[in-house]
């Protein structure tokens, strides 16, 4: 019988063909056994110990060409052997790394920061492991960017997680001999479409559970809500936890096996960055629609056209979707077709949606209001099934009267855009027609509501000084000293943007704090549907009527003031209809500018390199494809890069007050647009960090 050791270096002897020098290796071998782990090259070392300590048979004691002789006789048998087992270690390493950080996530969950704290260590040390083999396998970064966040964690919480260092994953120098890492030409066409190939696949496979249902809190109904939900990461296929379940072998679960074939082609997809190539990213997953032409507003074989989009200005006479339409659909329409387990896959959650439909197809055709599926359905003629609302008493019809005129005149728009929540642009309307002082009351009415569904169990201590109101779980002199600072930076803020004497927002900003930050945690996942990225302490939103920011106070006066001028500035810029990266990189901008030696401003300032690594594009960054809090940490520099200039923001300002969409204000202010200014900004700040881009 063989030997427990001539095993081992059976399996490792064909790696002797890719080394320079196996005799190396053994003249070595005493003083590296000690400092070996087992991956790639490294494993020679091991070998030639145990050659040289003769605990190997006569016939594969001597290093070189007498071993690789040794297992000429069954060549691919070995090799095969090899990658079987190769593989076999590092999915079993995979799930021991998973398995620790797992654990050090329900220990930080339950308020055990110690225990949390030493299984993190362990969970460190076997990805540092893995990170080193030469092989890298699928998942691996996946892990690190998940210790990333439980090291963040441990911070916000008080532990001291200096000595913790974030294992770096490199790029696999040599491709895998997993099929999936390296598709065949055949199934890697220049660009992949996801309307024609990806989508259906999806809806196909994993339909069942995660486009129809929502099993495991996860649903992916369009492209729009997959990409939301973070399980794709633009540009890196095999870092995508997609990819990586999949892989795994422990999803679909009822929908058939994938192939390492189809696999590739899902990750080959994610590489090129995800691109979505329909008409309607909110369309039901799977569902046939026009593949469009990138940049242009026109389906393949069509002429193109630049996409310019105009928010078309309302006549007298016409009917404002977002004051007559919007609220009647929220009303009467809310429960039966919300974002969750929607009647008829019909989610009426946006004008986006909406249009979508569902099985049934398109709810409505712009110009063709009579005949429009929405109207037959309000009316109760001229479809199957029952006449909506159901359950409901039938709307008035001087109601569906207006839906259909609305739809004849083109089904557009008039506040926010398609994609904004039917509640929030309701909100919209609503506030043009009542004045600050009243809308400063239905603001506040509707905060409460907000705090009760977000923290139901404890009564909110709040104060209002001026146009800001502090709602929070924090003492009531707390309270009113966090207020009294809000007052003076919505001075400097409102000084920086060249609002005058006019409101940050109309109608007034309410701002949510917590005492610590689990508290922020529940406020995230009761209102915003996800778990809280744990580096993350501060955001800012709009929830129907309220426009608010939400943030755990630092207890350091000089922070936590820089940390409410950051907010209230960036929630001013969003209110007017400024994209998330923008308003949070302008608000670190102005407070920057006004407490640059605050050790948070320097802590910001040091999160930049980090973050920068986990954006692989700029697509991924302005799409919504990286994680909250790397988009915090980023679009502070990149912004301070181009709009630092006194007056700049000013300018932008003005120009959102005066109607102008978000990308013709910024190109006019900025001379350039946000894309191109990223690119040179990114080079710039590699170089500044020393580190390739």
């Amino acid at each position: 019988m063989k030997s427990r050791e001539y095993h081992i270096l059976e399996i490792l002897v064909v790696e002797v063909e890719n080394a320079e020098s196996y005799s190396m290796y053994v003249s070595i071998g005493c003083y590296a056994f000690s400092k070996t782990r087992w991956s790639g090259k490294k494993m020679l070392v091991l070998a030639g110990v145990i050659g040289w300590a003769g605990l190997i048979p006569e016939p594969m004691q001597m290093p070189g060409t007498s071993v690789v002789r040794a297992a000429d006789e069954d060549t691919e048998s070995t090799k095969a052997k090899d990658s079987k087992n190769e593989k076999a270690s590092a999915i079993e390493a995979v799930k021991t790394a998973k398995a620790l950080i797992d654990e050090a996530d329900t220990l930080l969950k339950k308020g055990k920061t110690s225990g949390s704290l030493n299984i993190l260590k362990e969970a460190i040390e076997q990805v540092e492991t893995l990170s080193e083999m030469e092989r890298i396998p699928t998942g691996v970064k996946g892990l690190a960017d998940r210790i990333r966040t439980l090291k963040d964690g441990l911070e916000l919480e008080g532990i001291d997680v200096t000595a913790l260092k974030i294992p770096v994953i490199k790029s696999s120098s040599r491709p895998a001999s997993n099929p999936v890492a390296r598709p065949t030409k055949q199934m890697t066409p220049p660009g992949i479409s996801f309307v024609t190939h990806i989508g259906p696949f999806l809806a196909s496979r994993c339909g069942t559970c995660h486009v129809q249902g929502r099993k495991g809190d996860f649903q992916m109904a369009s492209y729009e809500d997959l990409i939301k939900s973070k399980m794709v990461q633009k540009g890196v296929g095999n870092a995508s936890r997609l990819v990586e379940v999949i892989a795994s072998g422990d999803m679909p679960r009822g929908g058939g096996k994938v192939t390492p074939a189809e696999l590739a082609f899902i990750s080959q997809w994610i590489d090129q960055g995800a691109i979505f190539d329909g008409a309607d990213a909110t369309g039901p997953l799977g569902t046939p629609q026009p593949v469009m032409i990138a940049g242009t507003s026109k389906t393949k074989g069509e002429p193109t056209t630049p996409i310019t989009p105009k928010r078309p200005a309302l006549k007298a006479g016409d009917i404002s979707f977002s004051r007559e339409i919007a609220p009647v659909l929220v009303e009467h329409c809310d429960g039966c077709h919300d974002a969750n387990d929607a009647e008829a896959r019909l989610r009426m959650v946006s004008l986006s949606t909406l249009q979508a439909g569902g099985t049934n197809g398109p709810t409505f055709i712009a110009g063709k209001g009579a005949g429009s599926l929405l109207v037959r359905k309000l009316r109760g003629i001229g479809i199957d099934g029952q006449r909506m609302p159901l359950g409901k008493d039938p709307l008035e019809d001087e109601l569906i009267g207006k839906i259909e005129k609305w739809i004849n005149q083109g089904a557009t728009i008039d506040l926010l855009k398609p994609e904004d929540s039917l509640e929030t642009v309701a909100a919209a309307g609503r506030s043009q027609g009542l004045s600050h002082e009243s809308l400063t009351v239905v603001r506040g009415e509707a905060a409460e509501k907000l705090w009760k569904r977000a923290i139901p169990d404890e009564s909110p201590e709040s104060s209002t000084i001026k146009e800001v109101t502090v709602i929070g779980n924090m003492s009531a002199s707390r309270t009113k000293e966090v207020a009294s600072m809000m007052e003076s930076s919505s001075e400097l803020v409102k000084k920086s943007l060249g609002l005058g004497d006019a409101p940050l927002v109309k109608g007034g900003v309410v701002v949510f704090v917590f005492e610590k930050a689990y508290d922020y945690s529940n406020f995230w996942q009761n209102i915003m549907g996800a778990e809280r990225p744990k580096s993350l302490t501060g955001h800012v939103g709009i929830s129907g009527d309220v426009v608010y920011a939400a943030i755990v106070v630092p207890d350091e006066e000089e922070d936590a003031s820089l940390m409410i001028t950051e907010h209230l500035a960036a929630i001013s810029l969003l209110a007017r209809g400024a994209p998330d990266w923008f308003s949070r990189g302008a608000g670190r901008t102005v407070a920057i500018k006004i407490s640059p030696k605050a050790s948070l401003a320097r802590a910001w300032d040091a999160s930049v390199p980090a973050s920068l690594i986990h954006v692989s594009s700029p697509t991924e960054f302005f799409e919504g494809g990286a994680s909250p809090a790397d988009v915090a940490a980023i679009s502070g520099s990149f912004v301070s890069s181009f709009a630092s200039t006194p007056g700049k923001l000013a300018a932008m300002t003005k120009d959102l007050d005066g109607g102008q969409p978000f990308e013709d204000a910024f190109t006019g202010v900025f001379r350039s647009n946000p894309t191109t200014l990223f690119q040179a900004w990114q080079i710039k700040t590699a170089k500044r960090f020393g580190r390739k881009s």
